[in-house]
């Protein structure tokens, strides 16, 4: 069962996105809502069910490649810039005010100049889509797993995470990842094509895909709005120390968590986000 109501839009580029969207009320921002590999919309449930009865707006989509959004089989098409500007479009296409700039720099300074293992595979010229979608369990075990270490003995190591879910591994899932998401989850990854379009973002980046478009503005990408970054221990340092130089005006928050914060901390996100709102 889907979390809120969905809404579609088909964009100019031809696609089709899937979204959750609630209205905002009383004059309150809206909240977008941007997941992450292998996740999809209905992982924001913590955060909806949080903001929305507070009167914020909600827009969480389903990125391109992923759940019910299109999946289209061109690498170009997943593009830092050219998925940024479908987003801007579904904003428009709401009326909501958005500030074009502000996405288009982020593109660059996330392109993936450094490599970690799992990527060669995700990204590599023989996609593997169907081997992650045939062991899908597997690979949800590995990726939402309990123990905070498995990441860096079976996805960070070259090679180590094709093989945990090829050999259909499995260990146990966090607790935090509720069956009813785990469900949702096998049920947006473990059809087919339901990694299709995810391992294409890592393609785009493996083979630098993005740069060409953006190479020429990279330089001057300065952002001055307020801007919160949540993340883990593990995560934040090095997330932080390449934010500071581009993003000025930068809260950072630390989290005792694993990598999906907004599900393990979802109180602790979800209060920390109110108290960033106040102050801007």
């Amino acid at each position: 069962m889907l979390l809120s109501e969905r809404r579609t839009f088909l964009n100019s580029r031809g696609y089709k996105y899937s979204f959750i969207y609630v209205p905002a009320k009383d004059s309150k921002p809206t909240l977008l809502f941007l997941h992450g590999f292998p996740s999809h919309a209905d992982d924001w449930e913590r955060q909806v069910a949080h903001f929305a009865p507070l009167g914020y707006g909600v827009i969480a989509p389903d990125l391109l490649g992923y759940g019910d959004t299109s999946k289209p089989d061109s690498v170009a098409s997943y593009t830092f810039k050219s998925m940024s500007d479908d987003i801007v479009e579904i904003l428009d296409h709401l009326e909501l005010e958005f500030d074009l700039d502000e996405i288009q720099q982020m593109t660059e300074k996330m392109a993936g100049f450094v490599m970690f293992g799992y990527m060669s595979w995700l990204g590599g010229e023989e996609d593997p889509h169907a081997v992650l979608e045939e062991h899908a369990k597997s690979a949800m075990s590995l990726l939402f797993a309990a123990d905070r270490g498995a990441w860096n003995a079976s996805i960070h190591p070259l090679g180590a995470m094709e093989q945990f879910v090829t050999e259909d591994k499995q260990i146990p899932v966090g607790d935090w990842y509720a069956p009813a998401m785990q469900d949702r989850h096998l049920e947006v990854f473990g059809t087919k094509d339901g990694y299709r379009g995810a391992t294409r973002w890592y393609r785009m980046l493996v083979t630098n895909a993005s740069l060409k478009e953006e190479q020429d503005d990279i330089a001057d990408v300065k952002l001055e709005q307020p801007s919160l970054i949540v993340a883990d221990a593990q995560s934040m340092p090095p997330q932080k120390g390449m934010l500071a130089e581009w993003v000025s005006n930068l809260t950072a928050k630390e989290l005792d968590s694993g990598h999906w914060t907004h599900i393990e901390c979802a109180e602790q996100v979800n209060q920390t986000i109110i108290e960033f709102i106040g102050t801007i």
